[in-house]
């Protein structure tokens, strides 16, 4: 079994008496791909902010490679190693896509290796013809292609991203789905995401929430196929 690189340990997050993450222990291991699913209100994207730091855990621990870093704000934990792409769009509209990209990448690599670095993924998410345009400008298809080139910029070995298909068109959620898979290959991937057949064109294991437990956990098609994950979220979506 490859390597445990991220776990939870009995966590919980309340807001105002209200628990949103009630009891939640996760393992993910060497370059799985993760998929966080739920309905609204579920629990996962609560769960998904205190992995990434933009919540600090009412209760329970967090260890990634082995260090203890539950309550530690988003900037330390990406200082690990770690790509996150938040819901919250985090590109400078006055800025170009190559810029953009730019700037995530020299703020952890010297000049020269940070150029290599955006020349690579500018090629690898088909974004250099986009390269000189300010992303203002941008359809929010190609935006969402840039706000994953900003969490890959620092070459990451693990991969955080909240609603990937968001907003995209089928074509667009495909291309997504396509990036996400190859690089899979070589990181390690955790994605909240509401488009069940995105869930079902990428994730490798799903885990499911529902009232801020884990009620889930396993192969995709095994979990898809549940009859109560379906009863309590899939519904007709999934066939």
């Amino acid at each position: 079994m490859a390597e445990v690189v991220v776990e939870a340990e009995a966590l919980v997050m309340r807001f105002d008496g209200v628990i949103a993450v009630n009891d939640v222990s996760m393992r993910l291991r060497k370059r799985e791909l993760l998929c966080l699913i739920g309905p609204n209100g579920a629990g996962k994207t609560t769960f998904f902010r205190c992995l990434t730091g933009q919540y600090a855990p009412s209760a329970g621990k967090i260890w990634i490679e082995g260090r203890a870093v539950a309550g530690w704000p988003i900037h330390a934990i990406a200082r690990l190693g770690v790509g996150i792409k938040t819901q919250v769009p985090s590109l400078a509209n006055g800025l170009s896509v190559r810029e953009n990209i730019w700037l995530g990448a020299r703020a952890t690599m010297p000049l020269a290796k940070a150029n290599q670095r955006v020349d690579e993924l500018l090629t690898e998410l088909e974004l250099t013809a986009h390269a000189a345009t300010l992303t203002g400008s941008l359809a929010h298809g190609i935006r969402q292609m840039v706000e994953i080139g900003v969490a890959l910029s620092s070459d990451p070995w693990l991969l955080l991203l909240d609603e990937p298909a968001g907003g995209l068109t089928k074509e667009e959620a495909a291309r997504v789905g396509e990036v996400i898979r190859k690089l899979n290959q070589r990181i390690t991937v955790v994605v909240v995401e509401h488009d069940m057949e995105f869930v079902r064109s990428v994730a490798s294991r799903v885990l499911v929430f529902h009232q801020g437990r884990v009620i889930a956990d396993g192969p995709a098609d095994t979990v898809l196929a549940d009859t109560l994950v379906r009863q309590v979220y899939l519904g007709s979506k999934v066939r």
